[in-house]
């Protein structure tokens, strides 16, 4: 087996037993040994796999499914200008704690400021943006990646593959996994919240604040208040399209509110920011 190979199945093995779920790969040449790695998890349904050709697309893609479940998501690109397509979601990822996993291919190092094809400067491309970064050659076994970082944000790891590419059909190497559950990040624990107020709001932000969705859930489950949320499609009873009526200061008027909570950073939207500063008291959970 090449060393391409089996640097790329232990980095994939390590991902799926950490319970990981889906996977939204870039193809191209030099990441190939990592693609067909995740194709054939995929194959035997030990993962999900996400093409998008796209490197912008598909790194926000990723970063949506990771937003939307609180676990972390892998994309993997190919090298050279590919790279930087994802530097937008990468950004993102960094401001909002997404745990996004950045798996970039890369020629070996001895082609770097060569001029060869498709090769630039791949180590610390994101600089402070990503909380861990390695550049990784040859084959490295056992080789531990940092899941642990992910719970605040982005991790890169930037990967020389050697030629050759592509190595033996044989996925013998999926037996006898050791599968985790999968990790969800809940990088804060809720505490207790105390409230005389009858009337009022609870406002979800993009964020939520660090904490998972099912914890956001539960505590307006609990607290009973009308819901308004930057991401809707994980908050079902939120109100729909409260930023559209909220617009309305008529409206606006007759609904404020004597509390208001936050959760997580505060929406965009002009009117529902408003809403939020008409009311008696505002508390921010963040």
């Amino acid at each position: 087996m090449n060393p391409s190979t089996l640097l790329a199945r232990v980095i994939v093995r390590q991902i799926i037993e950490a319970g990981v779920t889906d996977v939204v790969i870039s193809p191209g040449s030099r990441n190939a040994p990592l693609s067909i790695a995740f194709h054939q998890a995929s194959v035997k349904n030990l993962i999900k796999l996400h093409v998008r050709i796209d490197e912008r697309t598909a790194g926000f893609f990723a970063l949506g499914i990771a937003k939307a479940s609180g676990r972390p998501v892998p994309i993997v690109c190919t090298s050279g200008t590919a790279v930087a397509n994802y530097h937008p979601a990468v950004l993102e990822a960094s401001h909002t704690n997404i745990p996004l996993l950045v798996l970039t291919a890369d020629r070996p190092a001895s082609l770097r400021k060569t001029g060869a094809n498709q090769t630039t400067e791949q180590a610390r491309i994101f600089g402070k943006a990503v909380r861990y970064f390695a550049d990784v050659s040859g084959s490295v076994y056992p080789m531990e990646l940092p899941f642990n970082s992910l719970q605040s944000g982005p991790v890169h790891i930037n990967i020389q593959f050697e030629e050759p590419l592509v190595g033996d059909k044989s996925d013998n190497w999926l037996n006898d996994l050791t599968i985790t559950a999968p990790k969800v990040f809940d990088r804060k624990a809720p505490g207790t919240f105390y409230t005389k107020s009858t009337r009022g709001v609870l406002v979800i932000g993009h964020d939520r604040g660090g904490l998972s969705a099912e914890s956001v859930r539960d505590f307006a489950e609990k607290l009973g208040w009308p819901v308004i949320a930057e991401d809707p499609l994980s908050f079902e009873n939120a109100i729909s399209h409260a930023s559209v009526f909220l617009t309305s200061k008529t409206i606006a008027d007759d609904l404020v509110a004597d509390t208001v909570v936050v959760i997580g950073r505060t929406t965009l939207s002009r009117s529902i920011n408003a809403f939020i500063k008409m009311a008696r008291k505002e508390i921010v959970i963040d």
